[in-house]
């Protein structure tokens, strides 16, 4: 997978952000591994590791 630089830095990240959130919630610890070494085989290198993404309330309500 090619990567993309993260703004003005000198780091480079997979265009693909993988959602984490599953870890812990949904599978079981071999099942978690397993994932992320298929993640890593595949290009994968940011991972969303946010629990409460789907919760953020919308800021431009609150203007």
């Amino acid at each position: 997978m090619k990567t993309k630089q993260l703004g003005k830095t000198d780091l480079q990240i997979s265009p693909i952000v993988f959602g984490g959130c599953v870890f812990g919630w949904t599978l079981n610890e071999q099942a978690s591994f397993a994932m992320l070494d298929d993640l890593i085989d595949r290009g994968f290198t940011t991972i969303d590791t946010s629990e409460h993404r789907t919760y953020r309330r919308n800021e431009s309500k609150n203007r």
